[in-house]
């Protein structure tokens, strides 16, 4: 059997003589239940307890740094202050926030957590209860600031303040976090806010306020159905967020609204019953889904949206759509065929996830429409796609052989969703099949722009946790596995688990008790990358693209997913000439 038991660097040895690739490496674990908590007194040390799954599945950055949270025990321990949020590298972890301590802006003491981002600068941003209340705050190295805090007035909004916050707030490079929580007093209901620091807060929305651009009257609806999805928010400081309306002339036929810009000047990017980019006689229906909208680097959104209007029907009704106000395209809308990687006459029926990044690569989750004369079923219709519009490839379908596994392995649905600026993806999967057991069946993939997935690790198997001190892997978490969380490009403000690097952040549970917080490097291999044509090998095929699409935006030539077919590509081309993808 193949039995990937041991998490690799670049590649991957499945466990077979003579493999195509050949060197493994263990995870590197930066906690574990039982260590000494690193910043913590002499003999305090981490739980097998590691709190809730959206506090406890670890971030990461492009620093290479990990954040999450821990539960400790030891001297002068309680349950009043054994919750702490860590971050750092290996040998580097510090707490940042901790429970018992008092909340920052001389507030008082914290008493638990709800959520946290780590950026690409190292800063913690948190929502966390205190006694008294409720809070956003950052931690950014060396300072610990609170942005907004229950009975706080608004900096910018006379007679208003802060009451309270479920969402994650979501932090960019530059420092900049975006969040939404109740207000009281001149204005009421569900707000939306940008902040640096408690003096520099942006109220972006405010319940019933004049909606920018729109006709006079109509205003944000004082109510948010996803009070708990958080704006997206890039390095240049343009945000994405849904909304509905209210005021003169809405309707629950045009309430609906998708908006990016400036946090203090957002422009609108589509409405409700406004025209469908790209379909003649359809207009857009529901958009206010939560975390139904992103950002990338360039401020290009991605959303989806429901569909009314000529020829629209229950099979074609929804789609995806991407681009900035006044110039938005469609991506893919149900009933068009699947992209790739099902019989002809194959079509869409649903999407999961959809998401871009700076070099226009997109990744998207989509679903099959049940058809028993083609053999397509609830069990294997998922897939998870990657590339450019017109060009997305398979990275791996539900129900099918896993690809590099034995025969007869098969994938299950996909889970986790994560892109990088590289346009390389993250996700995994649940195994079936011969040799495959409840100790070894997660299996996860990281695939490049031309889809080509290949396998980064198998659950299962003994790891070295520290010096002398090794355990068996039963089962691992990563970020936003069922949790509400969502899915990121890496530059939406919003956490994710694989940075652009290729570091790919993770919880272990050990067999017999226990977890851990690791990450291994993952080194995507230059022969899956160059092997343009899918055949598993880097051949002259493959040149012969990059050659024809030379200087130009390919796409399939482009490799590296930055926008031109050029030396870079033709480098890693032959850098894996004659090599095999095949793990």
């Amino acid at each position: 059997m193949s039995d990937i038991t041991r998490f690799s660097v670049a590649v991957v040895c499945m466990g077979a003589v003579g493999s195509a690739w050949a060197g493994t490496a263990q995870p590197v674990f930066v906690a574990a239940g039982g260590q000494q908590a690193q910043g913590l007194p002499a003999g305090v040390t981490y739980t097998s307890a590691s709190g809730s799954q959206d506090l406890s599945a670890p971030r990461v950055n492009n620093l290479g740094q990990l954040s999450f949270f821990y539960k400790v025990v030891g001297s002068g321990i309680g349950s009043a202050n054994d919750g702490v949020i860590f971050r750092g590298g290996l040998g580097a972890i510090a707490p940042t926030f901790r429970e018992g301590d008092a909340a920052p802006g001389s507030l008082g003491a914290i008493t638990s957590f709800r959520n946290h981002t780590l950026n690409d600068g190292g800063m913690v941003a948190v929502t966390m209860n205190y006694s008294g209340g409720q809070s956003i705050a950052i931690d950014d190295g060396s300072v610990k600031k609170a942005l907004l805090w229950t009975g706080r007035p608004l900096p910018d909004t006379a007679g208003a303040s802060f009451t309270t916050s479920v969402c994650a707030p979501h932090l960019n490079t530059a420092g900049t976090a975006v969040f939404k929580g109740d207000v009281t007093g001149t204005w009421v209901g569900d707000a939306m806010f940008a902040a640096n620091d408690m003096t520099n807060v942006t109220s972006t929305v405010l319940p019933g306020a004049q909606a920018p651009g729109l006709d006079p009257g109509v205003g944000f609806n004082g109510f948010d159905d996803f009070a708990s999805g958080a704006p997206a928010i890039n390095d240049s400081g343009v945000v994405a967020f849904t909304r509905k309306l209210q005021g003169t002339g809405v309707s629950s036929a045009n309430d609906e609204t998708a908006w990016v810009g400036p946090p203090g000047a957002p422009s609108l990017l589509a409405r409700e019953g406004d025209p469908a980019a790209g379909i003649p006689g359809v207009n857009y229906t529901d958009l206010a889904y939560l975390y139904n909208i992103t950002i990338d680097a360039s401020g290009t959104a991605v959303f989806t949206a429901g569909l009314t209007g000529t020829g629209v029907n229950f099979f074609n009704d929804r789609a995806v759509f991407y681009g900035t106000p006044g110039n938005v395209h469609l991506l893919l809308r149900e009933g068009q065929a699947m992209p790739d990687g099902f019989p002809a006459g194959a079509a869409i029926i649903g999407f999961q996830d959809a998401v871009r990044n700076g070099n226009g690569i997109f990744a998207v989750h989509a679903v099959a429409a049940i058809n028993g004369a083609l053999g397509i079923h609830t069990g294997n219709n998922d897939a998870i796609y990657v590339g450019t519009p017109g060009n997305l490839k398979l990275v791996f379908r539900e129900g099918v052989q896993a690809p590099g596994m034995d025969a007869g392995v098969i994938a299950g649905a996909p889970q986790s969703l994560y892109l990088n600026s590289r346009g390389e993806v993250f996700t995994w999967t649940l195994l079936s099949g011969p040799g495959i057991t409840t100790a070894n069946r997660q299996l996860a993939y990281v695939a490049g722009p031309n889809g080509n997935a290949f396998p980064v690790f198998q659950s299962g198997g003994n790891v070295e946790v520290a010096p002398g001190d090794n355990r068996m892997i039963q089962s691992v978490r990563f970020l936003g596995d069922n949790d509400g969380s969502p899915i990121s490009n890496g530059e939406d403000g919003r956490p994710t688990c694989f940075n652009d690097s290729g570091r790919l952040a993770f919880q272990a549970f050990f067999v017999g008790g226990g977890a851990g917080q690791a990450y291994i490097d993952v080194v995507y291999p230059d022969a899956c990358a160059a092997d343009i044509d899918g055949s598993n090998q880097v051949d002259f095929a493959d040149l012969n693209v990059v050659l024809e699409e030379w200087g130009t935006a390919g796409p399939a030539g482009d490799i590296d997913g930055s926008g031109l077919v050029d030396f870079a590509d033709l480098n890693t081309l032959l850098n894996g000439w004659g090599s095999s993808c095949t793990p």
